[in-house]
């Protein structure tokens, strides 16, 4: 399937239909050829995005075309509502819109904002390539509805892709990759959320640099069919955190909860492939783990930095490579299960070919 910049993956449409099956009422253009001063029609464009931004009400598809834009976007107070989200789109082409951040910023961010759609953009810079997350603190603005998808990341400082306090989101397609201390997407108190078909890579191996984390108290999240490579820990279900109370409520006792980790490719590691850090009544199943490396595990499961120990694990049917895969910590074998897991095996990624970006159902990813 042709890129289309206001068409979404299946997946998307399932876990954020009040944004990803939702069509513009109005339209922006912006050219960073245009000579500036426009109204934002398509025979007079904005020249920056932030300027066509600022002019977008609920409805609005803001329609970048190709070209290179030097600027950190904001998209504070620029929510869009139930079936009338406000799209930021790539319109020439996936990665023909190109934003390189300024220093000390996200690429793009918000806080507190809801209903939105970014797609197709090549990201360069900045913090983070993306970063969405609550206004202030204590969980009293989450962020909500969101699309993340078709997206080219690379040469942050922090993380690819920042999620925080967020509820009801879609990370599909994207391509992460020489990210910087920390993670490729990093999720922190995300709920109701998938994450699929991204591929992931940071060529350090060191830092904190896993390919995705949710922690925090996140919870029912599926992650699904990503590649992810390069990075020091592949899939991180739970973590280390810290202020309970003003980033998760002060008395969840778990760090990550109902996760699903299915069909991804995890290679070429540091150190784990998946590492279970305080997670609860998960499953990690279908995977194919190539670490192709020398540490003592491919999948660890242990206490996070809070003292709550993990429990009701279960790792089924994966492809582990190494005889000696599971390292348990005391106390937190409580309710796993492992099953099913080889040494060798078929693996298709779900159906589908993750580095064409085929998903499983046919649609483009």
């Amino acid at each position: 399937m042709a890129y289309s910049p206001l068409t979404f993956s299946s997946l998307a449409r399932s876990a954020v239909p009040d944004v990803a099956k939702a069509k513009p009422t109005n339209l922006l253009w912006v050219d960073d050829s245009a000579s500036g001063g426009g109204n934002g029609s398509s025979s007079s464009p904005f020249k920056t995005i932030q300027a066509a931004v600022d002019k977008a009400a609920p409805g609005t598809a803001i329609m970048v075309k190709s070209g290179t834009y030097r600027e950190s976007v904001s998209l504070d107070d620029a929510s869009g509502t139930a079936g009338k989200p406000v799209w930021l789109v790539s319109a020439d082409g996936e990665g023909a819109a190109k934003i390189i951040a300024s220093s000390g910023k996200p690429g793009i961010s918000a806080y507190g904002e809801d209903y939105i759609a970014i797609k197709g953009f090549t990201i360069q810079g900045g913090t983070e390539g993306i970063k969405l997350t609550q206004s202030g603190s204590n969980l009293k603005n989450l962020t909500t509805n969101i699309v993340i998808e078709d997206n080219h990341i690379s040469g942050s400082s922090i993380d690819g892709i920042k999620l925080a306090q967020a509820r009801y989101v879609a990370v599909t397609g994207n391509t992460i990759e020489d990210f910087g201390r920390e993670e490729g997407i990093d999720n922190v108190y995300v709920r109701d959320a998938v994450i699929a078909y991204n591929d992931i890579s940071d060529g350090s191996k060191s830092g904190n640099r896993s390919g995705i984390t949710v922690k925090a108290g996140s919870e029912d999240i599926e992650i699904l069919y990503n590649d992810i490579g390069d990075v020091l820990d592949g899939i991180l279900v739970g973590g280390w955190s810290s202020k309970p109370g003003a980033l998760y409520p002060g008395d969840i006792d778990y760090q990550a909860k109902d996760i699903t980790v299915l069909g991804n490719h995890i290679h070429d590691v540091a150190k784990r492939a998946v590492n279970v850090l305080g997670g609860s009544d998960s499953v990690i199943s279908d995977n194919k783990f190539d670490p192709n490396n020398s540490y003592f595990t491919v999948v660890n499961v242990a206490s996070d930095n809070q003292g709550n120990r993990s429990e009701d694990i279960r790792i089924l049917d994966n492809i582990v490579e190494k005889s000696k895969w599971l390292t348990v910590q005391s106390g937190s074998s409580s309710g796993l299960v492992t099953s099913g897991n080889t040494l060798d095996g078929s693996f298709d990624g779900g159906g589908g070919l993750t580095l064409l970006g085929i998903g499983a159902d046919g649609q483009d990813y």
